[in-house]
């Protein structure tokens, strides 16, 4: 666990922080785009930190060695259940649009 959990606990209390999940989607550039457009809940933005849930799309050109399917979220204080939908609904349309069976390679820590 983070050194710093215990200081965000006292400053923020029980349930008054959020966290941040990075993974790679399989079908690369086509499939992260396709899963960023189709997003209702969550808003795509170039930056990270705010009480609403984002997501940053990089692009393989921005940065040598990010994958090509690597999509961050930072995870906000809507509903848990409602952020979890959305993104589920948005790796499943991208990975049906292609035929693949799942659309999540792996998630990064």
């Amino acid at each position: 666990s983070d050194p710093n959990h215990e200081l965000a606990r006292r400053l923020f209390g029980e349930s008054g922080y959020s966290g941040m999940v990075s993974f790679v989607i399989a079908g690369g550039a086509e499939a992260k785009q396709t899963f960023a457009n189709s997003l209702k809940l969550v808003k795509r933005w170039i930056s990270l930190g705010d009480l609403y849930s984002l997501v940053y799309v990089r692009w393989p050109e921005e940065r040598k060695g990010v994958p090509e399917g690597y999509i961050r979220v930072s995870v906000g204080l809507e509903d848990a259940d409602d952020i979890i939908a959305d993104l589920d609904q948005a790796l499943n349309k991208a990975h049906a649009e292609r035929g693949m069976e799942s659309a999540l390679v792996e998630a990064l820590t």
